[in-house]
């Protein structure tokens, strides 16, 4: 067998930047809200917003130079979106927002090419949660 080979130190801090530049750049998008405005639209306080996204229940990305200052995207208090929140972090095995918005955000070929969000909101939810569970 081969060696495994390994990123050098350089190449590791230039994948991470760039990773952050996608987090930052999808912080800024339109349908991004404050921690503030996510929780009066979830009909909480802020404190308590901020556990739910410590725990996976609410997807928030952190800034990259406050940790406790968070973007929520609106379309996650849709219902059935909510309602896949509440296991899609075990299914995934992760609470990081990043990770659990990448898998929602991005096109499978087990949905034909559609989004798991889109799948969910199309009533799929039991759907999505195999292949989540199955995907880790």
């Amino acid at each position: 067998m081969p060696a495994a080979t390994h990123l050098g130190v350089d190449a590791t801090i230039a994948l991470l930047d760039a990773s952050r530049a996608q987090v930052d750049a999808r912080r800024q998008a339109a349908d991004m809200l404050t921690v503030t405005e996510a929780a009066a639209l979830g009909g909480t306080t802020e404190a308590v917003l901020r556990r739910w996204i410590a725990t996976g229940r609410c997807l928030g990305l952190a800034s990259a130079t406050d940790r406790q200052d968070f973007a929520v995207p609106r379309w996650q208090f849709q219902a059935d979106i909510w309602r896949a929140l509440l296991k899609l972090p075990s299914a995934l095995n992760t609470t990081s927002g990043w990770e659990l918005l990448s898998f929602l955000e991005s096109p499978t070929g087990a949905l034909s090419g559609r989004t798991p969000r889109s799948a969910i909101e199309q009533g799929e939810v039991d759907r999505v949660l195999v292949i989540a569970a199955y995907d880790k």
